[in-house]
C-alpha cells in the first residue's frame, strides 16, 4: 500500500491507518517527520475514547507519549518566540497527553520504546504549566490544586504568576523566599526565557531582603546577587546584574529602606 492510499484510508476515518501514519513519521532517518507524526498521531488520539486509562493499548501509549514530547518541544519554542499568551493550546495539549501517560504507566508495566522518567518529567513539567495556565485564568484554587508547592520549581512558577498579575505582595514574598542563597538553582541549566525569568525574580528577591530593615539587609542582598552573578552562565544576564552590583558598590542604598 502507498502512502497516498493509507492517507485516503486515514482522512476517511478509519484510526487505524491514522495510527500507522504517525508510526511511520515518526520513524528514524529520512521517514522522520516530526510534524507529519504528530498530524496523524493527535487525530487519532482525538478519534477515540480516552476516557477510561485502563483500556488503552500501549500501542496509543505511545501515541500519547510522542505526542507529549513533541508539545513540550513545541510550548518551549513558542514561549521564548512569542510568550505564554500565544501557547495556550500546546499548554492545554502538553498536560493533557502527559497526564494520560503517567496516568496508565501508574497502573501499567513499563512499555518498551517509552522511557519512564522521561514520561513522569514530562507530566511534571506539563502540570507546572498548567498550573500557571488557570492562574493567569482567574482559576487559583485550581492551580494550587495542580502545583505542588514542596517543589523549587513550582515554586519558581508560582511566584512568577504572582509577579505577572500584581498579586499580593505578602503572596510573593512567600513563595520566593526560597531562591536566597540557592547555588543549585542558580546553576541550574536553563533555556534563554527561563533565564530571564530567573534574574527577575533574583532581583525583586535583592529588593525584598533590602526592604527587611534588618542589620547587614544590605550586605546580605549585595551576597546573594554575588552568588548569583559567579555562578549563571549567560554573559547578557551577567551584564544586567553587574549594573545593580554596581549600585550596591556605590552605596546608592545606604542604611534606609530603599522603595522603587
Amino acid at each position: 500500500m502507498t502512502i497516498e492510499e493509507a492517507e485516503a484510508r486515514a482522512n476517511a476515518g478509519d484510526i487505524e491507518y491514522m495510527l500507522l501514519l504517525g508510526e511511520y513519521y515518526a520513524g528514524q532517518g529520512e521517514k522522520s517527520v516530526p510534524g507529519l507524526a504528530a498530524k496523524w498521531f493527535n487525530k487519532a488520539c482525538e478519534s477515540m475514547d480516552l476516557s477510561d486509562v485502563s483500556k488503552l493499548s500501549p500501542r496509543v501509549v505511545k501515541a500519547l507519549f510522542y505526542l507529549s514530547g513533541f508539545n513540550s518541544i513545541l510550548l518551549t519554542l513558542g514561549i521564548e518566540g512569542e510568550g505564554l499568551d500565544k501557547c495556550k493550546e500546546n499548554v492545554l495539549d502538553y498536560y493533557k497527553y502527559s497526564y494520560l501517560v503517567d496516568a496508565y504507566l501508574k497502573t501499567h508495566q513499563a512499555i518498551e520504546g517509552i522511557d519512564s522518567r522521561m514520561a513522569y518529567n514530562n507530566f511534571v513539567d506539563a502540570s507546572y504549566w498548567y498550573g500557571f495556565y488557570l492562574y493567569l485564568q482567574g482559576a487559583e484554587d485550581d492551580a494550587m490544586r495542580v502545583l505542588n508547592l514542596n517543589d523549587k520549581k513550582s515554586r519558581l512558577l508560582y511566584a512568577l504568576c504572582c509577579k505577572v498579575t500584581d498579586s499580593n505582595f505578602d503572596d510573593y514574598c512567600k513563595f520566593i523566599s526560597f531562591v536566597e542563597d540557592d547555588v543549585e538553582l542558580a546553576r541550574t541549566e536553563k533555556n534563554a526565557y527561563q533565564e530571564l525569568v530567573y534574574l527577575e525574580i533574583v532581583k525583586k528577591q535583592a529588593t525584598i531582603i533590602r526592604m527587611m530593615e534588618t542589620q547587614n539587609c544590605i550586605d546580605r542582598a549585595y551576597n546573594f546577587l554575588m552568588m548569583v552573578y559567579n555562578e549563571i552562565r549567560n554573559e547578557q544576564l551577567k551584564q544586567g546584574l553587574a549594573e545593580e552590583l554596581g549600585h550596591y558598590r556605590k552605596n546608592i542604598f545606604g542604611k534606609m529602606k530603599y522603595v522603587e
